[in-house]
């Protein structure tokens, strides 16, 4: 009983996953091209293998609005 409390507990409390996970989304964010940074990331578990990620990622000056999104898309389909 004590196994599953700790299982669900991440779900029903909001918890944030491990830093690997964070870990691993800075990791693929940088392999687009003309990323600079990832900052600001909070996590919380939505339900089983579901998370809801927030970040802010910085991208070099140079980019217009209309690039941005087109990355921003393809960022949200990884």
């Amino acid at each position: 009983a004590v196994k599953l409390i700790c299982h669900n507990a991440r779900l029903l409390l909001g918890m944030s996953p491990p830093n690997e996970f964070y870990n691993e989304v800075e990791r693929i964010c940088r392999t687009f091209p003309g990323v600079k940074g990832v900052h600001d990331m909070v996590a919380t578990y939505i339900g089983e293998n579901k998370i809801h990620l927030d970040m802010h990622v910085t991208v070099e000056k140079k980019w217009g609005l209309m690039r941005q999104m087109r990355y921003l898309r393809r960022w949200r389909k990884r």
